[in-house]
């Protein structure tokens, strides 16, 4: 096998293990975000319910 080919074969691998990286990343985040507007919302409305109540 060819440098060349070696370099391109590393280069793919490195490139695929980036995107798996890329996509996993995006997807936790994506997952913290969701929880933490969530969790604000039901606070904010918890709060203006006592509010009312009150």
């Amino acid at each position: 096998m060819g440098l060349k080919k070696k370099f391109m074969l590393l280069s793919g691998i490195m490139g695929f293990l980036m995107a798996v990286v890329a996509i996993v990343g995006y997807w936790m985040v994506s997952r913290e975000l969701q929880q933490s507007v969530d969790s604000k919302l039901r606070a904010t409305v918890s709060r203006e319910a006592m509010e009312l109540d009150g």
